[in-house]
């Protein structure tokens, strides 16, 4: 029987900052031969994290400082008194811009060097806005190799041995959609595991994120979004309407953006896109239904198809058959664009 764990009760950022500091002071040679295993792992904790801003020490590490909440970051290190480790920890929460920036000009001013680190335990669709901060992105299955090094060279710290099966649990349930039944698929952390698989290996421009909603909220995989403020544009997106007694929790679906206009414009560019991309589908044979159209939003529904995900004969997720389908829909999504100076333009709709 698996024991109970601390840290499924401890479940802060600020229990995780203190595992976090309590790993990197490991790494002072002072603690050498107080456990030869666990010195060892806080020292290829701290080379990794440096390594993620291409330093390495020749001098090996002599000394470590650690403290906590400093300059408004989470966990601060400064390595051979001149890397200044800026550690932002998130378990599922996101990071505030303002914030790491701040963090990140105090430390220069204080004439270290810094290595600004994004660790995340949790899943997140992408780093983009922490990376341009100069934030590197350290994910748990990257913490997981350095505590399953440790782990291998013997550590047989409870502590130590508690945060890595926690981490393991939690990457276990993320990677569970590789083999629970799609009819069984219930739970946040598989969902987000197809997600990732889907950008790492086939969609790499998607997010995906959590939406609210009166229903109780849905997680979406968007493609073909567009940043630069053109409207009204088209974009695909799955969604899984992740309350109770949804009757199709899964599903694929064309999307239409608009802002700005009054609702008779909106009601016209939405039947305009539907018999487009409806024409565009019946061509390609590909199957869409048209689903009860709820109110004019910026974002509305326009056509979408059930259950997206395609099975293998045992009944789990085919990734790659499912990535053929959703390829497929974007290419409907193509051939409609191709054509979309037919459509009505912005110029030609009445402002709200």
């Amino acid at each position: 029987m698996t024991p109970p764990s601390l840290f499924h009760y401890a479940t802060s950022e600020l229990s995780q900052d203190a595992f976090l500091c309590w790993l990197l002071d490991w790494a002072n040679p002072k603690y050498a031969a107080v456990d030869t295993g666990l010195h060892a792992a806080g020292k290829n904790f701290v080379t990794a994290l440096l390594a993620k801003h291409g330093i390495q020490l020749t001098e090996g590490i002599l000394l470590v400082k650690i403290e906590r909440q400093c300059h408004g970051i989470d966990v601060y290190a400064v390595v051979n008194e001149k890397f200044g480790l800026l550690i932002e920890d998130k378990v599922h929460a996101e990071q505030h811009g303002e914030q790491l920036k701040r963090g990140f000009e105090t430390i220069h001013l204080e004439g270290k060097h810094p290595c600004p680190i994004y660790l995340k335990t949790g899943n997140q669709s992408c780093f983009t806005e922490e990376e341009a901060l100069g934030f590197k992105a350290y994910t748990r299955r990257e913490l997981l190799a350095v505590l399953q090094s440790g782990v291998e060279n013997g550590v047989k710290n409870a502590i130590y041995l508690d945060f890595y099966h926690h981490l393991s649990q939690m990457e276990q349930k993320t990677q569970a959609y590789k083999t629970t039944p799609l009819h069984s698929w219930k739970e946040l952390p598989m969902v987000q595991g197809f997600y990732m698989e889907l950008k790492e290996k086939y969609f790499p421009q998607a997010y995906w994120k959590y939406v609210s909603n009166q229903q109780g909220g849905l997680w979406v995989f968007t493609m073909e979004w567009q940043d630069d403020n053109n409207q009204p544009f088209c974009y695909l997106e799955l969604e899984w309407n992740w309350g109770e007694g949804h009757k199709k929790p899964f599903i694929l679906c064309y999307k239409l953006w608009v802002n700005g206009i009054d609702d008779d414009s909106k009601r016209m560019l939405r039947q305009e896109y539907h018999d487009r991309i409806f024409q565009a589908a019946e061509q390609a044979g590909f199957p869409l239904n048209k689903p009860k159209w709820g109110r004019l939003g910026k974002s509305m529904t326009i056509l979408e198809t059930a259950d997206y995900r395609k099975a293998d004969t045992s009944g789990l997720i085919d990734v790659g058959e499912t990535a053929k389908f959703i390829q497929r829909a974007l290419n409907v999504l193509s051939k409609t664009l191709e054509n979309e100076a037919c459509l009505t333009t912005p110029e030609n709709v009445s402002a709200a």
